[in-house]
């Protein structure tokens, strides 16, 4: 459920449940041809997959692609291996082998290793640190071990098994892969509160039973005693030196690790990475950090795109408008969840700052809100509470499931709030009551400078569960834990290379820019068009890391300066066709029509965008959903093929204008998406239109044919 993937924790790793990925949705670019290359010629490795259309790694909808990608990996290295899977020989008796998961892929070796619940207390007694290792196809000894890293704090390693095999399969001739669940995730003494993972009563009872569960080792999940951890599974299987990548709150345990055990490290890898910086010491500074990279985002792509850019001057002044709106008059009113069930929605700041600024999809808020607000400026509310909707997911106040669920393996909201409120410095005593941290916290809030929270006031801006204090402030005090870097930590003088995309808003540029300048040894690398964990966003990215670890030097960067794909975002809802910017003709053919049919053939390209936009976050592979349409119509996604990534989407009265009605079907098979739509209502005289788009790829148009009113239709509008 979409509470798996909220919060800061959804924001600093959202590293939940990656399987794996089938064909590519489009050609492969140069970088994944030589990506592929880099592998020994008797581990050739297929290109990775393009993860564009399932949202990229934060997306649960890219496991199954990621999973089938990693399968044939795995059995590839299998294969050229030749020899029973075993622990390496420098293994010692302290790594336990043992049966491992249902979804481990051929040739793991998987076990544990016994370590101090508490170090500074050994009379309390151990817990089981599992790992799972994959190890090289070559002869002789291993290059390094990779440890890979999803962050979180909250998800699981080893469960998110294939996002590693998609990094760095093309190292594994000479590589070891080694995945070790941080305590409290996974399969690493799991942490499992039932109300807070499952919303149930009101966040203060979550955090009291969550608290009770632990009772005294609730300060024992610091990212410290993880780094501790993760050496001790090291030591033990006898690898002398590791290279770590870690994403999103993995750079947190990178730097933990670092800073305590500089001798072991060949290289770093920090991608998106939060970790020991002002941000997490000041609440103040990380509120307006997500603010002002959700400003930069929308406004980035706005002006990407060429439809977007036509239609809105200031989109970020837009979204401030917005809030200005709802807080002066919240919206509300029913709409369609991306799953096709109507709920109700109120949106006011606070809706804003939970609910809609977070990227999900293909950035589907961050692209379409500033067009949502100006037409709730003009009387419209039904984009931005579609919005709403999509984005909304339970805080608080559900019922118990009916059945028990599963452990929460993937990702422990339990083991989030243990490790990222003993991590963080607050704004609180930890040793006053209650009552009075939300007063001191609240006093803190109030004497920063109104403009750092802008468009938000500053209790706006925190009052939120994805920057934190809502669980935090509630949690016993956890200041006996190990923190992420030691006191007077010195950080290693180690090849280090640290990625950042300029759409990421969930670990802003600023705090990867803060991140590099820790090691003296670091490339800092901007990745444009990149969401959240850049390498899973861009090939260029991914060849950039693949090679930096293979080599330990950083290639040509150029690549980084380029998006690799457009984002169509949205530059208006017409609530009529006479409100839609015309579509233009184009080519040496005939066009017949005027003006306001120019008007309707435009509603219907902005239709298709708008049904592909929701099918990508309705997608979960193959399988069927059945929604409505924007003002009215129904809508149903059949995702077919190789792991659903054939889309077909049938449209029946659909109006995405309120005097247009489309029926038809949209197909998105291959790279190509084609539409035909018989196009009838107040709006239009009516006829039969074909589009055909590419909906990613750079610099394209969208070809509008047909016929309205008996008149040829031959135009054209950008794709993006």
């Amino acid at each position: 459920m979409r509470r798996t993937i909220l919060v800061l924790a959804a924001a600093y790793a959202l590293a939940a449940v990656l399987a794996t990925p089938a064909a590519p949705t489009s050609a492969p670019t140069p970088h994944r041809e030589r990506v592929a290359e880099r592998s020994a010629p008797h581990l050739a490795v297929p290109p990775a997959p393009d993860l564009t259309r399932c949202g990229g790694w934060q997306a649960e909808a890219c496991e199954p692609i990621l999973d089938a990608y990693a399968r044939r990996v795995g059995a590839r290295l299998t294969a050229a291996r030749g020899t029973a899977p075993r622990l390496p020989a420098t293994a010692r008796a302290e790594a336990v082998t043992g049966e491992c998961p249902p979804r481990a892929y051929p040739g793991a070796v998987c076990g544990h290793v016994e370590v101090p619940l508490d170090r500074n207390d050994l009379g309390r007694g151990t817990i089981s640190i599992a790992f799972e290792l994959y190890v090289h196809s070559d002869p002789g000894p291993a290059t390094s071990a990779i440890l890979y890293n999803p962050g979180g704090p909250g998800g699981g390693t080893i469960p998110d098994r294939s996002s590693a095999f998609y990094l760095f399969g093309p190292l594994l001739a000479d590589h070891d892969l080694l995945l070790i669940d941080d305590r409290g995730r996974g399969y690493s003494a799991l942490i499992d509160c039932p109300s807070l993972q499952h919303a149930v009563g009101t966040i203060p009872e979550q955090l009291e039973e969550c608290a009770g569960i632990l009772g005294e080792d609730v300060d024992r999940y610091g990212t410290g005693d993880v780094a501790m951890d993760t050496d001790a599974v090291r030591d033990a299987l006898g690898y002398e030196l590791i290279d770590y990548y870690g994403v999103s709150y993995g750079g947190a345990d990178i730097n933990a690790y670092a800073t305590r055990f500089p001798e072991h490290i060949r290289s770093l890898v920090l991608d998106a990475p939060w970790g020991d910086t002002i941000a997490r010491r000041e609440e103040a500074i990380s509120a307006s950090l997500y603010v002002k990279s959700t400003l930069d985002v929308i406004r980035i792509i706005c002006e990407r795109s060429p439809t977007c850019s036509a239609e809105l001057d200031d989109p970020a002044g837009d979204f401030g408008s917005l809030v200005e709106h709802v807080r002066a008059d919240p919206v509300s009113g029913r709409a369609t969840s991306s799953d096709g069930s109507r709920i109700s929605v109120t949106i006011d700041p606070k809706f804003v700052n939970e609910y809609l600024m977070y990227p999900w999809g293909v950035f589907t808020q961050n692209r379409e809100i500033a067009a949502a607000a100006v037409a709730l400026e003009r009387g419209d509310p039904v984009p931005l509470l579609r919005l709403g909707a999509e984005g909304y997911y339970p805080l608080c106040c559900e019922e118990p499931p009916d059945e028990p669920p599963r452990p929460p393996i993937h990702w422990s909201m339990g083991s989030y709030v243990a490790t990222y409120c003993a991590d963080t410095e607050w704004e609180w005593d930890w040793a006053s009551p209650i009552d009075e941290r939300i007063a001191e916290h609240a006093a803190r809030i109030g004497a920063q400078p109104a403009e750092l929270f802008t468009p938000f006031t500053g209790a706006e801006a925190t009052d939120s569960t994805f920057v934190g204090p809502a669980y935090c402030i509630y949690w016993p005090d956890p200041t006996g834990s190990s923190p992420i870097a030691p006191p007077n930590a010195v950080y290693p003088n180690v090849p280090t290379l640290v990625i950042g995309g300029d759409l990421d808003n969930v670990v802003p540029l600023q705090v990867a820019e803060w991140m590099a300048a820790l090691f003296p040894d670091s490339h800092y690398v901007e990745i444009a068009g990149a969401g959240h964990g850049a390498a899973f966003w861009s090939s260029c990215a991914l060849d950039l890391v693949q090679g930096f670890v293979a080599t330990l030097e950083l290639g040509d960067t150029s690549c980084a300066d380029t998006p690799e794909f457009s984002i169509p975002a949205v530059g208006e809802f017409p609530r009529v066709a006479g409100d839609a910017t015309p579509a233009r003709p184009f080519g040496s053919g005939r066009n017949e029509v005027g003006k306001s049919e120019r008007r309707v053939a435009a509603v219907a390209a902005a239709a298709v965008r708008d049904a592909l936009a929701r099918a990508e976050l309705a997608f979960g592979g193959p399988g069927e959903v059945r929604s409505r349409g924007l003002r009215g119509g129904r809508v149903r996604f059949r995702f077919t093929g190789a792991d659903g990534l054939d889309w077909i989407i049938r449209l029946d009265r659909v109006r995405f204008a309120e005097d247009v009605r489309l029926d038809g079907v949209i197909r998105w098979i291959g790279p190509t998406v084609r539409a035909s739509l018989r196009v009838s209502g107040a709006g239009t005289a009516g006829g039969h239109l074909w589009i055909r788009m590419h909906h990613f790829p750079e610099g394209r148009w969208a070809r509008i044919t047909g016929e309205l009113g008996g008149r040829a239709v031959r135009l054209r509008v950008p794709q993006a």
